[in-house]
């Protein structure tokens, strides 16, 4: 601390050099996961190393670096880097389940560029849209005695807001005239809930269905 009158600078200098020892943190714990899964006996009964390669994910905390090794399965010759599916992490993704979490939060209360620029590392809003787009919500289960459920008062609140849409079909394809352009569009909302009920000092609905219509 070189002036004891910038306490900004001490915090920002931290929290710079913290980020930075996380992400060494993340690193170094991936890499010995690694190594355990390469030294380990079941897996040599199976799969066999074929090469390793590095790795760049985007974190929370910023970017991460980790060599993470491909093997290839002795009978059905299967190649699969099995570091990745313990993490649970797409063949082709760079953010991991964090980010991802934070840019989709980000997104639902401002817009996919404020949420690309959220990151310690931006992203472009074009890769916010896709990892939007990509979400995918798990069926509901029927009820086990096949009824449907009863409840004694149902909510359903409708409205209708205006969005640009970023193009119709491919990127490029709106027209403009005079500076407008011609993606304007009208969206009905439809929510159906059960109520309001209190979740610490906030209040939430409970809700059971809701979407576009």
């Amino acid at each position: 601390m070189k002036d004891p009158s910038h306490l900004d600078q001490l915090e920002e200098s931290l929290k710079k050099v913290l980020m930075e020892f996380g992400c060494r943190i993340i690193s170094e714990t991936l890499e010995e996961c690694n190594s355990i899964l390469e030294e380990s006996v079941k897996r040599r009964m199976y799969w066999q190393i074929k090469d390793r390669t590095q790795r760049t994910l985007l974190t929370s905390l910023g970017t991460v670096r980790f060599t993470h090794t491909r093997f290839i399965h002795k009978e059905s010759k299967e190649r699969a880097y099995l570091l990745d599916q313990i993490l649970e992490l797409p063949a082709h993704s760079r953010l991991s389940v964090e980010a991802r979490a934070a840019l989709m939060e980000e997104a639902a209360q401002s817009s996919y560029r404020k949420a690309g620029e959220s990151l310690l590392e931006p992203v472009s809003k074009e890769t916010v849209m896709r990892t939007v787009h990509r979400l995918r919500f798990p069926k509901r289960k029927a009820e086990e005695n096949g009824r449907k459920r009863e409840v004694s008062r149902l909510y359903v609140e409708a409205d209708e807001d205006h969005i640009s849409l970023q193009f119709h079909e491919k990127k490029g394809d709106v027209k403009r005239w005079k500076g407008h352009g011609d993606n304007s569009r009208i969206v009905k909302l439809v929510n159906v809930h059960e109520g309001v009920e209190e979740k610490g000092r906030r209040k939430g609905k409970s809700w059971r269905r809701h979407g576009n219509t």
